[in-house]
């Protein structure tokens, strides 16, 4: 079977990675057929702000991709962090190709340096902001304890003319609200809100710092049609992740996945910390020997 897989790069020798799934995501407007066999509902990325539950106010879609994507068009990898994450988006939008939510928690003085971030990877590097102004959405959130003095309106964010000789990942590398406040970073409601806005039926909740290989929305996309849910029941498809050692080069392809896990430059998640056993892989050993295969194919799963 061919590979769906997430790789993890850090700072650190040798680098962390979490369980990942690709979610059906069911949206309430617009009721269309627009695959056989498959049904969804379409969703604009319009702006929306919101309270949302007692902590928490919430900027929807505050920044918005060019191209917006039918329900049954792609797959939205769905992502979350500070503005300190954002250098990431260079690996996620040139290896996926395809929508990208994000949701940034933005307390204090965080609001301002994550708006002027996003700026700069919007305008600021040629060789993928183009793709990052066509593809990612960004959401803002903030704690209703810890709400900016300055806050400016999406279409002021929009206008931002930023200094490219100036790198945001050292300018606010050091100056933290979040940090210096000593909050406790609310990562389940990152998660959900940067789920809560794509607009495609399947995504693909991640960690920023985990990227998606190549080729994967197709090829998912491909074996969804082919797959038997007559009833269009949810299902989640979970992907194999994995570590890599720093300096190496990302992997593209099962085979090289492969070679690099013979050489001891790639592992998989948790192999060599404790609780391996808390991220078994079934069939493990007969997926780490399979040749990969020119389609994906998905295989039944029973859990105890």
């Amino acid at each position: 079977m061919n590979t769906m897989k997430i790789v993890r790069l850090h700072n650190k020798a040798v680098l962390a990675v979490i369980l990942i799934v690709i979610i059906s995501l069911k949206l309430i407007h617009n009721h269309i057929q627009t695959r056989p066999k498959f049904h969804c509902n379409n969703r604009d990325n319009r702006e929306r702000h919101y309270q949302r539950g007692e902590d928490f106010y919430v900027l929807e879609n505050y920044i918005r991709a060019d191209k917006q994507f039918g329900c049954a068009e792609s797959v939205t990898f769905t992502t979350h962090g500070d503005h300190r994450f954002l250098d990431n988006l260079v690996n996620i939008v040139n290896r996926w190709q395809g929508p990208v939510s994000v949701a940034l928690y933005v307390p204090g003085t965080d609001f301002m340096p994550a708006v002027e971030s996003i700026a700069y990877y919007r305008h600021c590097l040629p060789e993928v902001s183009a793709d990052i102004r066509k593809f990612v959405s960004f959401s803002l959130y903030i704690h209703n304890a810890h709400m900016p003095a300055q806050k400016i309106t999406s279409e002021q964010a929009i206008a931002i003319k930023p200094n490219c000789k100036v790198n945001p990942m050292q300018k606010w590398s050091q100056q933290s609200y979040r940090s210096l406040s000593n909050l406790e970073y609310p990562i389940n409601t990152g998660r959900n809100i940067a789920i809560e806005a794509a607009t495609t039926h399947w995504i693909l909740p991640a960690d920023m710092e985990l990227y998606p290989n190549p080729g994967l929305i197709q090829d998912f996309l491909d074996m969804v049609l082919k797959d038997d849910n007559e009833n269009n029941n949810p299902r989640v498809y979970v992907l194999v992740p994995f570590e890599i050692q720093e300096g190496q080069t990302l992997p593209d392809t099962k085979p090289e996945v492969q070679k690099m896990m013979k050489d001891g430059t790639v592992f998989a998640f948790e192999e060599r910390r404790q609780c391996r056993q808390c991220h078994h892989v079934p069939n493990w050993d007969e997926w780490k020997s399979a040749e990969p295969k020119s389609i994906l194919v998905s295989l039944p799963v029973y859990l105890e």
